[in-house]
């Protein structure tokens, strides 16, 4: 019977587009392609769900293993966002190959000065070669593919029996803008084959499927979470700081921009923990600016005027402004040294916004400050509201030390308590499996 590949009447064809054998016109005869089909990366854990389905799994040999290929990249270097699926004949009643990494010796990578192409020159060991020699024998005009981890990295395909344990696989000389790129892959599949021989196979230490719904809802969630901080913080700059809060309304927008501009330019991946880096960054953008407006406040309550007490007020709150964003520094830098996944992104977007946060909240307010006072006009840093906020304000710190030493003290000892006997330890510490059950009503 043939299969129906049709994408309307198939769901699995759908993600997956079926290679279709090729027909030579000169000969006649068909052109198998080594893989059986290619999906996008996004879709690969769908497709893999249906292929462990019984009834589509049925359908195929028993020793049938799907394995995805590689990421290929294209001229210019990017990853594709497509890759290939094989289905590797393994021994009969095994999860293993014919041939195993042991059997290869060495492995190298070397140019043909005739053909001007890029070779892997395989050598095998004894034993390796007569086994290499039946298979080459039995798969001639068909394709062996190069497996590590479960990734199928090359299928090259078999031109005649191979005796003596000596093989070449060629991949191509590549025109004049990707022939380094040939090199590199070349490289890296010699260094694959040697790999094989080690006995040290990788071991997938976490791992994550995020279905589309529950993406988009964190990204939702996230995007919410940011607009609505960035909204708040921009309009408590105004009702505090009169006029004066536009100028660290600016610095704010120019410290996201910035941010999210070096993160595409670093090609980072948005992740909720990078959301959560920005909704960081706009409380310490606004938290220089806030700083460096108290000291004028003091200044102009002191009966200074404008120009006195703009320069007087950047000058004495620039030691607390460096010391705040030095001490958050190291602090992201030893995360961002340690951390893995979602912390590092957390470190990298915090690092950028540190130090951003100085670039617009001391250089960029202090530039759009003296613009607009060397034109005799100036900010306005108080408004009918913060003048009465605290005005009779009256907090008695000292007098009620004790009971603060006695709180401080008891909190403390509940935090150290809370290391050894608090926690509850996620699968990325103690191992396992986790999983998020959702009843739709």
């Amino acid at each position: 019977a043939k299969a129906d590949t049709s994408a309307g009447s198939n769901p699995l064809f759908r993600l997956l587009n079926p290679s279709v054998p090729q027909q030579n016109p000169e000969t006649g005869r068909y052109y198998f392609y080594p893989h059986i089909g290619l999906s996008r990366v996004s879709d690969t854990a769908k497709v893999n769900e249906y292929f462990r389905n019984p009834v589509v799994r049925n359908n195929f040999p028993a020793n049938t293993k799907f394995l995805w290929g590689k990421q290929e990249r294209d001229d210019a270097g990017k990853l594709s966002t497509v890759v290939f699926l094989y289905a590797i004949k393994t021994i009969p009643g095994k999860d293993a190959a014919q041939l195993e990494g042991e059997a290869i010796e060495d492995a190298s990578q070397e140019f043909d000065q005739i053909t001007n192409e890029v070779n892997v020159t395989m050598k095998m060991t004894n034993a390796g070669s007569l086994t290499w020699e039946k298979m080459t024998e039995k798969n001639v005009n068909k394709s062996i593919a190069i497996v590590l981890d479960d990734i199928v990295y090359s299928a090259p395909n078999v031109t005649q029996k191979i005796s003596g344990g000596n093989s070449r696989i060629t991949m191509g000389g590549g025109n004049s803008a990707n022939t380094q790129l040939v090199v590199e892959e070349a490289k890296d599949l010699a260094n694959i084959l040697k790999a094989g021989k080690l006995n040290a196979p990788a071991k997938i230490v976490q791992e994550q499927v995020v279905g589309p719904t529950l993406g988009q809802e964190a990204v939702h969630g996230g995007m919410l979470s940011f607009g609505i901080s960035f909204l708040v913080i921009f309009a408590l700059m105004i009702v505090y700081y009169n006029t004066g809060g536009m100028v660290a309304n600016i610095a704010l927008i120019l410290n996201l921009l910035f941010t999210v501009g070096i993160l595409s330019a670093m090609h980072a991946t948005l992740t909720a923990a990078g959301i959560a880096g920005l909704v960081l960054t706009i409380g310490m953008a606004v938290d220089t600016n806030v700083i460096i407006f108290e000291r004028i406040k003091e200044e102009l309550s002191r009966g200074a005027t404008h120009d006195q007490a703009v320069k007087t007020g950047y000058r004495r709150a620039l030691p607390p402004v460096l010391d705040g964003h030095v001490t958050s520094l190291l602090t992201a830098i030893i995360l961002a040294i340690y951390g893995l996944g979602p912390v590092l992104g957390f470190a990298t977007t915090q690092i950028i916004g540190l130090l951003l946060s100085l670039f617009t909240g001391i250089l960029v307010s202090r530039l759009v400050t003296d613009f607009y006072t060397n034109k005799d006009r100036h900010f306005k840093y108080f408004t009918t509201f913060s003048k009465r906020i605290f005005r009779h304000a009256n907090y008695k710190f000292i007098e009620y030390r004790k009971v603060a030493y006695v709180i401080s003290f008891i909190i403390l000892i509940l935090g150290v308590a809370a290391i050894f006997n608090g926690f509850k330890e996620g699968v990325e510490f103690s191992g396992g499996r986790s999983f998020i059950v959702r009843f739709d009503t």
